[in-house]
This record gives C-alpha cells, sequence and structure tokens, in this order.
C-alpha cells in the first residue's frame, strides 16, 4: 500500500503543500483553522515525516548523544530514561554509548557521535583533563558534562554537592559509637571519587575523629573487588564502610548480609543511591543522589544551548539528601 505524501494531505486539507510543509517543519507560522485542517488530514492519512529527507535539509538530524562511563549502573540508567522522557516531548532522539571507564573509547565516541551524527553531547566524563576532549569538538558544538566534572573546562557542568548529606551520616554513625570507620571510593582519577573522599575526610574531622588514609580505599582497573576491600578494612578495625557509590554500595550490602548470616554483628553501612532499594536494612544508611533531577536539567541545558551556542558556561550543583 503506497504511504501518504505530502501532497495528499495538502489535497485532502485543501490547503498548498507549502502550506502544510510550513506547518510540518514549523519553519513559517500558519493560521490556527490551517493548521487544525492539515492536523485533521495527517491523523486521518496516518502521514509521518520524511524525517531523513527533513535532517538532510536542514543539517539538524533531531538527535543527541549521552556517552556513559557503565551503561549498567542503575544511576545512569535513570538519566537516561530521564532525558529520553524530555527529548521526547520534543520529537527528538537519544543515541547512548558506553565507555565501559574507557577513557580511549570515549574519546573515539566523541569523536564519531560529534562528526555529524548528533546534535549535541551529554558526557559523563572518564577525563580528567579537557585539552584530548576539547581537540575533537566542533567549534560551538553543544556540550553538557554531568556527574563528574572537568577542572578548568568552558563546557556546562551539573555536578552532585554531597558534602553535608555526607557530614548527616558520617554524624550519625559516630554518635552510634563508630570510631574505625572506611571508606571505599571510586577509581581514584575520577573527579567525583576524589570529591567524595574530600567530603568524607571533612565530614570526620567534624565529627570529632580524625581521618586515617589507611582506612581509604580506592577501586582499581586491577582490583576492582569491593569485597576485597570490606574484608581487609574489617580485618583493621572497621565497624563502618561508607560507599563512594551506588555501586559499591550494593557490594558491600552483601558482605553485609554474609556477616549477618554467619552470625556475626553486620557492618554498618552509609552508601549513595538512587531510588528505594534496600532501605529497610536496619545497617543501611543511605544519601539519595538527584538522580532524575540531573538528567532533566541536562537535556534542557542542552536543548538551550543548541538554540543559543554562545551563551555562558554555566556550572550546576545539586544537592543530594
Amino acid at each position: 500500500m503506497r504511504k501518504p505524501t505530502l501532497k495528499d494531505v495538502a489535497r485532502l486539507a485543501g490547503v498548498s503543500t507549502a502550506t502544510v510543509s510550513y506547518a510540518v517543519n514549523q519553519t513559517r507560522s500558519v493560521s490556527t483553522r490551517s493548521r487544525e485542517k492539515i492536523e485533521a488530514a495527517i491523523q486521518q492519512l496516518g502521514y509521518q515525516p520524511n524525517l531523513a529527507a527533513r535532517s538532510f535539509k536542514s543539517g539538524k538530524r533531531n538527535t543527541i548523544g549521552f556517552i556513559v562511563p557503565d551503561i549498567a549502573n542503575l544511576y545512569f540508567s535513570v538519566i537516561i530514561e530521564e532525558i529520553e522522557a524530555v527529548l521526547a516531548s520534543k520529537d527528538m532522539n537519544l543515541i547512548v554509548a558506553n565507555t565501559k571507564e574507557d577513557p580511549g573509547r570515549e574519546l573515539q565516541q566523541v569523536s564519531s557521535l560529534s562528526n555529524g551524527l548528533v546534535d549535541g553531547l551529554i558526557i559523563a566524563p572518564v577525563q580528567n583533563q579537557y585539552d584530548m576532549l576539547g581537540e575533537l569538538l566542533p567549534d560551538r558544538f553543544p556540550v553538557v558534562l554531568i556527574d563528574r566534572g572537568i577542572p578548568a573546562c568552558d563546557l556546562d557542568q551539573i555536578l552532585i554537592e554531597s558534602q553535608a548529606a555526607m557530614q548527616k551520616g558520617v554524624s550519625r554513625l559516630v554518635d552510634e559509637g563508630h570510631r574505625q570507620i572506611g571508606f571505599i571510593a571510586d577509581q581514584a582519577h575520577i573527579h567525583t571519587a576524589q570529591q567524595r573522599v574530600k567530603e568524607f575526610e571533612k565530614a570526620c574531622i567534624c565529627s570529632g575523629i580524625s581521618p586515617d588514609p589507611a582506612l581509604i580505599r580506592h577501586i582499581t582497573a586491577e582490583n576492582s573487588s569491593v569485597r576485597h576491600h570490606a574484608l581487609d578494612l574489617i580485618g583493621n578495625g572497621c565497624t563502618a564502610i561508607v560507599a563512594g557509590n551506588n555501586m559499591i554500595t550494593a557490594e558491600l550490602v552483601s558482605v553485609a548480609l554474609n556477616q549477618h548470616f554467619e552470625g556475626n554483628t553486620p557492618l554498618q553501612i552509609l552508601g549513595y543511591h538512587c531510588g528505594e532499594w534496600y532501605a529497610w536494612l536496619p545497617f543501611l544508611k543511605m544519601i539519595s543522589v538527584p538522580a532524575r533531577e540531573m538528567g532533566r536539567l541536562a537535556a534542557d541545558r542542552l536543548l538551550k544551548r543548541m538554540t543559543e551556542p554562545d551563551l555562558p558556561s554555566k556550572e550546576y550543583f545539586l544537592a543530594c539528601r
């Protein structure tokens, strides 16, 4: 069966093909009466605009890319969902690329996507310096960094601030009698991991205990086992451990549950989350990350930058609870 065309819509609506084109592509204003007739004709015929042809003429793909370090992480899945919802309301599409925490792979994806495949990028960067990333981006190409910042970078950045929530959580652990508190952070080169270690150290000092560098561990490419670090910290007298992100939190919960099933006092955990999972566990205290708000803000800011490319760059800080 032949697909309906622009001419078919124009014929049924009783208007010119140019008027239908203006209405569909939103390139010129069309009277309310004509627009209503066109919309009724489109619905009756089941007409679908040729998006490929439209993007070829305009140079726009109506698509943005989101480059994430770990697509299996629930935190980034929540952000993806929110970005996609904002874009869908604007009849735009989302492409997601997974770097797997590989800086080289990230640079390759930035180069490929920004070279005509998408109209803009949201990036949760693996890089901790802007030089190589900046060299790959076309001039005035719309980019928003999310979750992980890059110092001295002239791009919009949407970041997490968790000092107050960290202070509250560590203070509760100290009030319950914990003095040996460990910390397991993400890889040391990641800006967010560095930031959260500093927040933890400040929280310890404010709660009246001295942070012990020997009780602060980083996940590495060679040793990514949270369980290994946790058991080592427990062996060094830790009765509580703070997790540097939601993935580390989930693995610490497994360690604590094993302790419980073995008849031992479960490890006390202060961790991050972007949902309500495990909230019922008595040994778990949570720092809530505003992942949905972050996704919405990133999409809105990128869309604005796409229409106003010369906007001054801005840093946003969203507070954890």
